[in-house]
């Protein structure tokens, strides 16, 4: 698609010679448009005409012109844009049309027509959707406004039907009501919210199997790469003579010794059957077939690392570049740049701007370092780990893409040019799928976790999907988990105070709002569990807490919390230590007082005065069991601290008899019998 060939008036599309694109027109039953960033397939950018309208018809069938055409039109529209409507990609107007097409075999099903369907038809339309046939279904939040979305674009785009003579929706859907004040809130859907975060012990057993495969396993696969690629050009050099049958790529192979872990290798050697195909399931006989395995779970494993410490989407990822910076022998997709107190040293990834987010520069904080040390965030070590994986086919294509697809998919290794090419996103979810079912051990987790959470669907990856990274990186950043690996952990802390403390977030506006959004399902979280009465809680904010408990049964039994909380815009500031309500009562900020800053214009804590002995003494704070472990420590670090003094009662030594019994006061609350709720019902203060 270029705007050369699109820039026409839509109702003179209507002409079967009309060039939609430089490979369609019109008339063609297939509209076929150029790829316009990393990861996108070519199949991503066709709109096949035959699309479902029901009875098993499609808007091809005869007698189905006039519909096609509708379609047609809204297409040329969509993909044009107009003063109310910015221009769309062939994708994303492909899926408004899927969608739209859902909403007709609806209409069909009831009598209906887009020239009746009117308001009212609308909202029975999405009702339909979330209980077909009246029994309850599951559907998110996204399922409803892409829903919902979908009719009110083809409302926006009514012009480019009514001037071809078409009748059209009469009236806009959902009372023209924005989609976020209809939809959503006037249908009572099941599922509340967002794309779900991967549950705790999956995310972390992802990661902290991909920082072994870094650390551990990488080396092995980069020599198996290397020696496979080697036997198999020499064996083709040797196509026609008797040393060609002599040489036998699995009698070779079966050779490798993989490096030990402990006392034993990491893996037995590779010979015909000792690995299993994820796609069939059935046992792999072919070498190259297992060694392509391996190398493509060792790029999953970069990949989680990447999505899972920085938040980039799968198609950015797809759009990083390869190269090697000689001055600073780090990818060439980085710059290092100081903080603005010149203590830190921020990492920051910047991917392909021609290829994403229509040619803008974008880049993300991938890490935080001291200044001056040599410490390199997971982002970076995986950078360099795919900078290595992917070299020998890179070269091969002459590509600069620092992720390549290198042969048949799960068969062959491409061994000249014509074998590479760009990755895909679905390639990629593909390999990661493959990697956490056989190299992760997800096996060996309970099915459920805390009742209700599922972890089934992930223990063979099938639950698995990439976009779900974005969330579980924004949870993460919000909080430290003790079972995390002291890499990971610094790393989130680095985070943490890079983006929520210093405002480092790059140029993303869109993780910037995933990272709000976990705020409030965090927050959410936190008084849904408070509502029970058995969470105990210890601080200066406690007992405002346990006197709107009462209330905040009463809105958890009606499942309003959230809606109170988005209305309210309550927002609580986590750390490992505790939790800060300055939103409720900013003029009781013990660190604003301290920094003599106004709390009522900042709305968070004042980050340079805030420390745990200072938000102890201070009204905006609680404490709940989820920092239980972090006072455990501050006992036992700050006891060892007195336990070795020749004298504890010197004034040196005052602050850590004050910590330890800080620290003793905040666990005899934790550990003290729950509070009953108490009979107020007034509404939540504020």
């Amino acid at each position: 698609m270029t705007a050369k060939t699109l820039k026409l008036a839509p109702e003179t599309a209507a002409k079967p010679e009309i060039q939609v694109s430089p490979h369609s027109k019109w008339s063609d039953e297939v509209w076929t448009f150029t790829p316009l960033r990393a990861g996108q397939a070519q199949y991503d950018s066709v709109i096949r005409w035959g699309i479902s309208i029901g009875d098993g018809e499609t808007l091809l069938s005869p007698g189905q012109e006039t519909l096609l055409e509708t379609f047609r039109l809204l297409a040329w529209s969509c993909l044009h844009g107009h003063s109310d409507a910015p221009a769309k990609k062939p994708p994303t107007v492909l899926q408004f049309l899927l969608r739209l097409a859902n909403a007709i075999r609806w209409m069909r099903k009831n009598g209906s027509s887009l020239s009746s369907f009117d308001s009212q038809a609308s909202w029975r339309y999405l009702k339909s959707q979330i209980a077909p046939d009246g029994k309850p279904a599951s559907i998110s939040q996204a399922g409803i406004r892409h829903l919902a979305d979908a009719l009110n674009t083809a409302y926006h785009h009514r012009k480019a039907v009514l001037d071809a003579g078409i009748p059209f929706l009469p009236e806009a859907p959902f009372d023209g009501l924005p989609i976020s004040s209809s939809a959503i809130q006037k249908i009572d859907a099941k599922e509340h919210g967002w794309i779900e975060p991967l549950p705790d012990p999956v995310a972390l057993t992802i990661l902290r199997t991909s920082i072994e495969w870094l650390e551990e396993t990488l080396s092995d696969i980069i020599r198996l790469r290397d020696e496979l690629l080697s036997l198999v050009s020499k064996k083709r050099a040797l196509r026609g003579t008797r040393a060609f049958a002599a040489l036998r790529l699995y009698e070779e192979i079966e050779k490798f010794q993989f490096s030990k872990r402990g006392e034993i290798p990491w893996r037995e050697p590779i010979t015909p059957g000792s690995d299993i195909s994820y796609e069939t399931g059935k046992p792999i006989t072919r070498t190259e077939t297992a060694v392509r395995a391996l190398i493509s779970d060792a790029t999953a494993a970069c990949v989680c690392l990447l999505q899972g410490t920085t938040g980039m989407r799968v198609s950015e990822i797809a759009a990083i570049r390869s190269g090697i910076d000689p001055k600073t022998g780090l990818p060439a997709s980085i710059r290092i740049r100081k903080s603005k107190s010149g203590l830190s040293e921020l990492f920051f990834l910047s991917s392909q701007a021609e290829k994403i987010h229509d040619g803008k520069h974008l880049e993300w904080l991938a890490g935080m370092r001291p200044a001056g040390s040599d410490y390199l965030p997971p982002a970076i070590l995986a950078l360099l780990a795919l900078e290595k994986l992917h070299k020998p086919w890179r070269e091969m294509a002459k590509m600069d893409d620092l992720l390549v697809s290198y042969g048949d998919r799960g068969r062959n290794l491409a061994m000249d040019a014509s074998g590479v090419s760009p990755i895909t996103s679905n390639g990629i979810l593909s390999s990661c799928k493959a990697f956490i079912a056989r190299q992760c051990g997800l096996s060996e987790l309970p099915d459920t976790i805390f009742g209700s959470i599922d972890l089934r669907p992930y223990k063979d990856g099938s639950g698995f999907k990439t976009h779900q990274w974005r969330k579980t990186f924004a949870l993460y950043v919000l909080r430290s988990d003790p079972k995390m690996l002291p890499a990971l952990s610094q790393h989130f802390k680095h985070m943490s105070l890079a983006m929520t403390e210093q405002g480092y977030i790059g140029n993303d506006p869109d993780l910037l709002e995933s990272i709000d959004s976990a705020r409030r399902q965090r927050t959410v979280q936190f008084l849904v569990e408070q509502s029970t009465g058995l969470a105990p809680i210890a601080g200066g904010m406690a007992e405002l807490v346990r006197e709107q408990r009462k209330s905040l049964e009463d809105m958890r039994k009606k499942g309003n919390v959230e809606s109170w909380v988005v209305e309210s815009d309550l927002r609580i500031w986590f750390s490992d230590y505790g939790k800060c309500f300055v939103s409720i009562s900013p003029g009781e900020s013990r660190c604003h007082a301290l920094g003599k800053t106004d709390p009522w214009l900042s709305a968070h804590p004042n980050y340079e005065h805030r420390s745990p002995s200072a938000c102890c003494g201070c009204k905006c704070f609680a404490v709940d069991a989820e920092h239980r472990d972090f006072w455990e420590r501050r006992i036992t670090e700050n006891q060892s601290i007195l336990d070795s003094a020749e004298d504890r009662f010197r004034p040196e030594y005052r602050v850590a008899q004050e910590r330890v019994a800080q620290a003793k006061a905040i666990l005899r609350v934790l550990d003290a019998p729950p509070i009953p709720l108490t009979e107020t019902n007034h509404e939540p203060k504020r």
